[in-house]
């Protein structure tokens, strides 16, 4: 009986340590995610600052940027789909891992709105051949990753048509406010060149589904883990 004493209190207190450690780096995760979002701020605050006389530009970023999160809040959904309707769905770390997924997202948009610092958009030769490529790209993978079966997220589907529809919504406005910084000779080159941009960076995002993330990611989702 003493034993089984001894060894139930040492159970509650490793759970009681595991939940502890979790809950650190779940506020870890949440302190990222704060810190991602000042520098993001502050980043298109001086983007802002640096165009402010192009007044179609700052109206079109305006939008573009609307557009980003609904895509950064749909493509979370996308990874988490059951969160809404079963909070415990994912685990004890789901605070954390929603935290870093939103991060991430938020990390990479700072990093391309910093590209427009430096000024405007260089216009890339053969836009219209890598555009369809990357645009068939993205078609393809869409389908492979939306066929895979999710019985046990049946959110996923619904979820995963949103984000993509939300991501074709914030590339064309993207796309159409870098192009109002060109000359009017160059603007639909521009456009053109910042869609390929933004299509080969779907594209890797999509193949998180297809091809899966590194096992011993715990953030997984609705991601496969690599074979």
């Amino acid at each position: 009986m003493k034993k089984y004493i001894v060894l139930g209190a040492t159970l509650l207190l490793a759970t009681a340590g595991q939940a502890q450690d979790q809950m650190q780096l779940s506020n870890m995760s949440a302190n990222d995610l704060r810190g991602a979002d000042k520098a993001l701020n502050k980043t298109y605050q001086l983007v802002l600052l640096k165009y402010s006389e192009n007044n179609q530009f700052i109206t079109k970023l305006k939008q573009a940027e609307l557009a980003w999160i609904k895509f950064r809040d749909a493509y979370t959904d996308s990874v988490f789909p059951e969160a809404k309707t079963n909070p415990d769905y994912y685990g004890s770390a789901f605070d954390m891992c929603w935290s870093a997924t939103v991060a991430q997202q938020t990390t990479q948009r700072t990093s391309d709105l910093k590209k427009l610092l430096s000024g405007p958009p260089a216009i890339v030769t053969d836009t219209k051949n890598k555009l369809t490529n990357a645009t068939t790209e993205v078609g393809k993978l869409y389908q492979s990753a939306v066929k895979v079966k999710h019985d046990d997220e049946p959110s996923f589907a619904a979820k995963f048509k949103k984000a993509q529809d939300a991501w074709s919504a914030f590339a064309s406005a993207d796309a159409d406010a870098w192009s109002a910084l060109a000359s009017d000779a160059g603007k639909d080159a521009t456009k053109l060149s910042r869609l390929c941009e933004l299509n080969q960076i779907r594209a890797k995002s999509l193949n998180e589904w297809v091809k899966g993330i590194p096992e011993g990611d715990v953030c997984t989702g609705s991601r496969k883990v690599q074979e």
